[in-house]
């Protein structure tokens, strides 16, 4: 699926105005709350979606010259300081531990897409592209915040589901070496280091908070540096402050999500705070912050951005048939669209499931006006063929393979290979001669074993007979379980697919099939951050060039010959016996196809059907 690449058709044309206020006494020292003049809007032409969002664009980069809370309307020139009255107490905690629970990758309690860049990012916007944006209802269920899950299956009639709630935030990278952190206990092995973490939020009753967490701060009973306050966990303490504004926020409906930008700002952008700007349909809102963490601007490299539950660890739950297409952009000083990071950062979720296709990396384009940020896009609904990651390759049949960046290929050798190896993760495939037709014996190989290592875990699976094996020791796993690794990879059974997770985001799909006459395993490897410029072997690298054929030395096969497939390149993947992970077993040769097979060598009808389906292509 194409997601949209232009921000332009995102906006609402219509115009919210809210109810003329009467004018403040002439001695009040405090400014007035500004709302905007039926008026002076009906004066106005309707602006089309384009002019709205040039009108945003150009206000969010105007300056606010005080720390205060400014509101503007279309078609203001400049921001109306306001009251920012009382601030939200709605948390939006962390999200505690590291592991990808592999049972919920891409649903709920799972985790999302996230911008990451090289450089530093000074500001960050979320959006959702209305082309592909369909929302029916949607309710804010609480969960459990002891253990930050969701009971599967949430409805609106859960215990506790509040209509029409929910949270969009923009959610900073966590870092260590914040000042504050300076006073925190000493880290433990559980729990690691005080890191911090900033977060932007717009609560869809009418609020805006900039949120700053210590997570984690220290183990239970740990005290809170002076100006936090205090937020536990069973297994951690976590600190937090708020700044806040609930004066004049409008509220929305889930049904506009395409009419609401939340943006972030290190300080220094817009004035000489960080800052949050919202902008729903027409009326823009903006909060100056406390910079807590001073050090923002030199550590926010990750961005995430989502609709979420409503605060405390709930989930936004949506209607079967709900699709939202959220829009990460940022600005780190390239024109060069973000990567990806596969993973979440909030202790809130949603109900959707993200699209089984990588994101799309969307490149600053300037354009008269309009111009939008460098951004990550993506696609997430219920129901959903999901879930994916950031960039997905997979070994499939006999054996047919899709590299990383999308070039199919048939690769028919036999014995031990390297599919796959990026960072910590290593995937290793043994081939073997399927037992289909008599002309196929020495043409077509299946995979019959799989071994993954996930940093110091190593996990393999064979088909015959069926076995997982754990590091070494040959493991039962039930359908529905999860087997959580203290490396913190997680390895589970779900719908007869084994699934294993790395803290990184890296996830290897694995599907044991069983046609009666061949029994073989289909491999799917995903990514958990691109670019990843050290992935090698038979699944190729998410370098942006689905022509590109390697061989291990980094050679590109100009010519894809059978010579050239089948003895330069397949050698150079081969493993050899100390390089295996997998079990030794001697029926399994090392070997090539003696020929290519041709549609000719099939018999008549079969010949017939393979040339309609798979015409001669045009070199």
């Amino acid at each position: 699926m194409t997601v949209a690449a232009s921000l332009l058709s995102g906006l609402l044309s219509s115009i919210v105005t809210a109810a003329e206020q009467p004018p403040p006494p002439s001695k009040a020292p405090a400014p007035a709350v500004v709302t905007p003049q039926p008026a002076a809007v009906a004066a106005a032409e309707k602006p089309t979606a384009a002019q709205l969002e040039t009108w945003r664009q150009t206000m969010v980069k105007a300056p606010r010259p005080n720390k205060a809370c400014y509101a503007a309307t279309y078609p203001d020139t400049q921001w109306h300081e306001v009251t920012c009255g009382p601030k939200p107490t709605k948390l939006y905690p962390p999200r505690p531990g590291t592991g990808i629970l592999p049972e919920i990758v891409g649903g709920p309690n799972g985790v999302d897409y996230l911008a990451q860049v090289t450089g530093n990012i000074t500001q960050a916007e979320g959006s959702f592209d209305p082309n592909g944006t369909v929302v029916g209802s949607e309710c804010s269920v609480p969960c459990d915040e002891s253990t930050d899950t969701c009971q599967p299956n949430l409805t609106c009639s859960s215990p506790g589901a509040v209509a029409n709630s929910f949270s969009l935030q923009l959610n900073a990278n966590t870092f260590t070496g914040t000042a504050i952190c300076n006073g925190a206990p000493p880290p433990s092995a559980a729990l690691g280091p005080c890191q911090g973490w900033q977060q932007f939020v717009y609560d869809s009753g009418g609020g805006v908070s900039i949120q700053y967490w210590l997570t984690p701060w220290g183990p239970p009973g740990s005290t809170c540096p002076s100006g936090f306050n205090q937020f536990n966990y069973p297994t951690e303490v976590d600190c937090y402050n708020i700044v806040g504004a609930t004066n004049g926020i409008p509220s929305a409906l889930p049904t506009q999500l395409p009419q609401i930008t939340l943006t972030g700002s290190v300080a220094g952008v817009v004035g000489s705070t960080d800052n949050l700007t919202l902008f729903v349909s027409g009326m823009m809102s903006s909060l100056p912050g406390d910079n807590l963490f001073l050090d923002l601007s030199s550590n926010w490299h990750i961005t995430e951005f989502n609709v979420f539950g409503n605060g405390d660890n709930s989930q936004a739950v949506f209607s079967s048939g709900s699709t939202v297409v959220p829009r990460v952009g940022v600005t780190s000083g390239t024109t060069n669209g973000p990567g990806c990071d596969f993973k979440s950062l909030t202790g809130e979720t949603n109900n959707l499931v993200l699209a089984n296709v990588p994101p799309t990396t969307v490149e600053l384009t300037p354009a008269p006006g309009v111009t939008p940020m460098p951004a990550l896009v993506f696609t997430e609904s219920i129901p959903s063929s999901g879930p994916g990651t950031c960039a997905d390759a997979a070994s499939v049949g006999d054996t047919h393979l899709t590299t990383f960046d999308g070039l199919k290929y048939d690769f028919q050798a036999t014995g031990d290979f390297l599919l796959a190896q990026s960072g910590n993760l290593t995937v290793q495939t043994r081939q073997a001669l399927s037992a289909t037709n008599p002309n196929w014996i020495k043409n077509a190989a299946i995979n019959k074993a799989v071994a993954v290592q996930m940093g110091t875990t190593r996990v393999a699976l064979y088909i015959w007979p069926v076995r997982l094996v754990v590091d070494g020791k040959t493991t039962d796993l039930a359908e529905g379980k999860t087997v959580s690794l203290p490396s913190g990879v997680n390895i589970a059974l779900r719908s007869g697919v084994n699934i294993i997770a790395s803290p990184a985001g890296d996830v290897v799909f694995v599907t044991a099939n069983n046609n009666g006459i061949n029994t073989w395993l289909d491999v799917s490897v995903g990514l958990g951050h691109t670019p990843a410029p050290d992935a090698r072997g038979l699944l190729g690298n998410p370098s942006g060039n689905a022509h590109d054929l390697k061989t291990a030395n980094s050679t590109v096969l100009s010519a894809v010959s059978f010579t050239a497939l089948y003895h330069g390149y397949a050698d150079s993947w081969r493993l050899q016996p100390n390089q295996s992970m997998l079990e030794a077993d001697p029926t399994v040769t090392a070997g090539v196809p003696d020929k290519p097979f041709f549609a000719s060598d099939l018999d008549a009808q079969s010949e017939q059907t393979a040339r309609a389906v798979l015409p001669r292509p045009t070199l």
